[in-house]
């Protein structure tokens, strides 16, 4: 496989059960050799007890560009994101929730946007609007903020430029928002685009689990 143009991050733990549904949104749009070789897939499995490892190696039977790592220990959400980051060897890196199922062409959409974007820092995906074509350019994260508040705080939205990367992810463990504080950072003074919603709308929400611990929440707010 040549380097990759986007790595799709994903973080899990204990959730196999979405996992398998992502994957196959996923692996669905590698449709050809041309997409798929600019494509990786990297899992950090923060030490499941379910058979997240038995779903990702199905997969791996049938697609060589998934990566998989399992924790040792849970070492909790903000270290299992940056530990998903710093293995992608991609130009770009899209931080992907097991539980947010992207739509059809959402990969060959964002390679056709990399191809005349290739210094935009970050690109924010919206989520307001299903069908709603999207697509803003924004001089800083601050024009964002002011138009769109704060659009962007969910891991699945935001695709990074790897080489605007912080060089201390580190700093933001333990307030649980480490992938919204990375992308505020990188977009202090760079562009970055906002794009159409590329997630599906699920028939059967699933759980919120703020309601099972409210110090999420409370930070976001």
């Amino acid at each position: 496989m040549n380097k990759p143009i986007l790595s799709i991050c994903i973080p899990t733990y204990n959730r196999a059960h979405y996992l398998v549904d992502q994957l196959e949104c996923i692996t669905s749009q590698l449709i050809n050799d041309e997409i798929s070789q600019q494509v990786e897939i990297i899992i950090s499995d923060n030490d499941s007890k379910d058979n997240t490892n038995e779903v990702v190696e199905k997969y791996q039977e049938k697609f060589g560009n998934i990566k998989y790592f399992k924790n040792k220990t849970n070492i909790g959400y903000d270290r299992n994101v940056v530990n998903v980051i710093r293995k992608a060897t991609g130009d770009f890196i899209w931080t992907l929730s097991d539980d947010d199922f992207i739509v059809d062409d959402s990969i060959s959409y964002l390679l056709e946007i990399f191809k005349t974007n290739k210094d935009i820092a970050l690109i924010c995906i919206d989520i307001r609007v299903l069908d709603k074509d999207v697509f803003t350019h924004y001089k800083n994260g601050s024009e964002l903020l002011s138009e769109m508040s704060t659009t962007g705080c969910l891991i699945s939205q935001n695709v990074y430029n790897q080489k605007y990367l912080p060089t201390n992810i580190e700093k933001y463990y333990d307030d649980l928002w480490i992938h919204y504080a990375i992308a505020r950072e990188m977009t202090v003074d760079r562009p970055l685009i906002m794009v159409k919603n590329l997630f599906k709308i699920l028939e059967v929400p699933h759980p919120c689990t703020w309601n099972q611990n409210g110090h999420s929440f409370t930070t976001h707010i």
